[in-house]
């Protein structure tokens, strides 16, 4: 779902110039297991599990603009920079949009308005579907654009925070259910700005090795707390749609539960950072196809849950289970997209 490539996220070095978080060739590891817990976050949110959605909502999308942050370099010529989102964003989003959203096209002379929604970043236009789930890709190539430009200078990123911050507060002002993906970049550039922040900022490598070398029982331990924090929050803050670009109830409450509960899923990521998993990199490589098309395979298993009999904790645990199985099937779709038609996963491997 997210860009930037692992070829940007090059080894940061510790305060004492010493490697300190495991690689396989110039891949973190942690980031795979990141973008695979969130990819089976975003997918488990679409379920609607009762008592958990504020919490999901919360963090789970402001993760990857956070980790697409964090895999962004700074000093890139320009020519190179629009290049590069080209084909590792703009391609893709355009080809999977016109294909999600083909059947509306090819009916009722609806091609048009979801032709401009797609080109124009709006969720649906006219009541026909533009861009869908991938919002998030047309708000990142807006990010990426906007960074290539204004990010180089400390100044300009501070800027643009501020313009954010000032804007997301203003836009919540307004009872606006418009989800437009220009708008969006209100509310998702400050954790791509802080996410970038982290990149530089070696207490934030030290911190990671950290986890990395903690005992299970302290892993496990920060985890529960930190997801404690998030949910306590994310109930008093309410739903956080990001694809509205509302931000609940608080904009600090909000800040709070999204760094707590990506603090979560960084410890967790740091921990298994020892372990080089192939599965999880086809997940992150093909992050944008299971965006497009997860509520498809998703679709059977739920509507099967829903007609049973069961109850709330079973029925929750029962659609992560189906969450969890949807994300596995995109696995040997992504392996054969990356080999026969590189172009829709952004030319990744």
């Amino acid at each position: 779902m997210c860009g930037g490539g692992y070829q940007d996220g090059q080894v940061l070095n510790d305060l004492f110039a010493k490697p300190i978080l495991e690689t396989t060739g110039t891949r973190k590891n942690w980031v795979d297991w990141a973008k695979a817990f969130g990819m089976l976050m975003i997918i488990y949110c679409h379920c609607f599990p009762k008592g958990l959605e504020a919490w999901l909502f919360s963090f789970n999308v402001a993760l990857f603009f956070f980790l697409s942050g964090y895999l962004t370099k700074r000093d890139v010529p320009i020519a190179t920079g629009l290049r590069k989102i080209g084909t590792m964003l703009v391609v893709p989003y355009l080809v999977l949009s016109v294909l999600k959203a083909l059947p509306e096209m090819t009916t009722g002379g609806n091609a048009g308005w979801s032709l401009l929604g797609i080109l124009l970043g709006f969720n649906s236009l006219h009541d026909v579907m533009g861009c869908g789930k991938l919002w998030f890709v047309f708000t990142l190539i807006v990010i990426k654009v906007l960074f290539l430009f204004f990010g180089n200078k400390r100044q300009g990123r501070i800027t643009m925070l501020l313009i954010c911050i000032v804007g997301s507060i203003i836009y919540n002002q307004f009872d606006s259910d418009m989800s437009w993906g220009l708008v969006d970049v209100l509310i998702s550039m400050p954790f791509f700005l802080a996410g970038h922040a982290c990149r530089e900022w070696q207490p934030f490598e030290r911190l990671m090795a950290a986890g990395r070398e903690a005992s299970i029982g302290w892993s496990v331990a920060a985890i529960i707390v930190l997801t404690a924090v998030t949910y306590i929050v994310s109930y008093f803050n309410g739903w956080a749609y990001l694809f509205e670009a509302h931000y609940g109830r608080s904009i600090i409450l909000f800040a709070i539960g999204a760094t707590t509960g990506i603090a979560a899923v960084l410890v967790m990521a740091a921990k298994l950072d020892k372990r080089s998993s192939k599965a999880c990199r086809y997940v992150s490589v093909g992050s944008i196809v299971t965006l497009a098309y997860h509520t498809d395979v998703l679709h059977p298993f739920t509507k099967w849950i829903g007609q049973q009999d069961f109850s709330t904790v079973v029925t929750d645990g029962a659609l992560l289970a189906a969450s969890l199985l949807t994300l596995l099937v995109f696995i040997p779709i992504t392996m054969l997209l990356s080999h026969y038609l590189p172009f829709i996963v952004g030319g990744r491997k």
